[in-house]
């Protein structure tokens, strides 16, 4: 193993951090009893399953490749079939959310392991969550079955994730860290965890915005991300992620970009009911305003802020209140139709969220 290489945890799960970590999975495969290993990824990105492929020799036993976004039923059906056709008895995700996704499918189904290579900053790599998009919509639930039990980060895998995204799929990460906030019921560990990511986060995402090269700033944001996907593992999602499971799932938005339009926004219709989470927040980043905070740091690297920009419109909207009235998650915030269409609304005209809101 690189010296560079750290090991964040090894029991019940093996996490290693630090550049090399890609290097190191086969022979933490092996010590895991690992004997017949598929890989998965996008097809326009698995140069790094099949490097895996190659490392692993005969333990390999096949890339499963995909370029349909988020888990659709019928690509999960597909990576079961080849994993039981292989006999498969780990599945090992290397990738962003899609593959990791793919992944938790294959084990809700069969027994397998699961491992994790995370190339972007979504965060599934660490918790115990599904989703699958079936006849246009997509369920989520929680089987302990389907948490990896090696997660490999390798910070030097991202440097080529285009700026735009990078940053995208860090808001999605300071998601689960704010929604972790709002649930006064989790774990100590997972709500300290949430608060410890929010700095390194928003310091990641300046850091990418001024050197897309620059391994510092992707340590760090790999780091909060690490933290931030190790407090979701053991708290409640609220409003915001099922927000984007509807969009993502039923309307087909871009997964990133759908998490960084609704953080500010969510965060603005919570702030009131979660004091909490704003108090963290304003440690973390130094503002008064940490809803408002987010928004303009948005803007200013040039991110959409609205609906709009993920291929919305009004007309939208009465079918997204109806999916996420459908089943609701729990939020600090209380709401019924008016106050969730007021919210998207809001959204989709683009309007600023503060604590101190500009009077309409």
């Amino acid at each position: 193993m690189e010296p560079s290489v750290q090991t964040l945890s090894t029991a019940p799960d093996r996490v290693v951090f630090g550049e090399g970590a890609e290097a190191a999975v086969p022979a933490l495969l092996a010590e895991l009893g690992a004997e017949r290993v598929l890989l998965v990824a996008l097809a326009h990105h698995r140069a790094g399953a099949d490097r895996l492929q190659t490392a692993l020799g005969p333990r390999a036993v096949g890339v499963f490749a995909t370029d349909r976004p988020q888990v659709p039923a019928e690509v999960a059906d597909a990576a079961v079939r080849v994993a039981r056709e292989t006999r498969a008895d780990w599945v090992v995700a290397h990738g962003g959310g899609t593959p990791i996704g793919i992944a938790k499918a294959v084990a809700l189904e069969l027994p397998v392991q699961i491992g994790a290579v995370p190339t972007t900053y979504a965060g599934s790599e660490r918790t115990d969550i599904w989703g699958l998009t079936r006849d246009g919509v997509k369920t989520t639930g929680r089987d302990p079955g389907v948490r990896p039990r090696l997660v490999a980060y390798d910070p030097a895998l991202t440097l080529d994730l285009p700026v735009t995204l990078s940053v995208q799929s860090l808001f999605n990460a300071l998601a689960h860290s704010v929604e972790a906030l709002y649930d006064l019921e989790a774990p100590a560990e997972a709500r300290r965890a949430a608060a410890h990511s929010l700095a390194p986060l928003v310091d990641g995402i300046r850091a990418i915005a001024a050197d897309p090269r620059g391994l510092e700033g992707r340590e760090k944001a790999l780091y909060g991300a690490y933290l931030a996907s190790t407090a979701l593992c053991t708290a409640r999602m609220a409003l915001h992620h099922k927000l984007a499971h509807v969009l993502g799932g039923s309307f087909g938005t871009p997964h990133a970009p759908t998490h960084s339009v609704l953080l500010s926004h969510t965060f603005g219709f919570n702030a009131p009911y979660a004091p909490a989470a704003v108090q963290a927040a304003r440690d973390a980043w130094g503002t008064d305003d940490p809803p408002g905070f987010l928004y303009d740091l948005q803007r200013s690297l040039g991110l959409g802020t609205s609906l709009e920009s993920v291929g919305l419109s009004a007309t939208d909207l009465d079918a997204i209140a109806d999916l996420v009235l459908l089943q609701r998650y729990a939020n600090p915030r209380p709401y019924g139709r008016a106050e969730l269409l007021a919210l998207l609304g809001d959204m989709l005209a683009d309007r600023r969220p503060s604590l101190s809101p500009e009077p309409r």
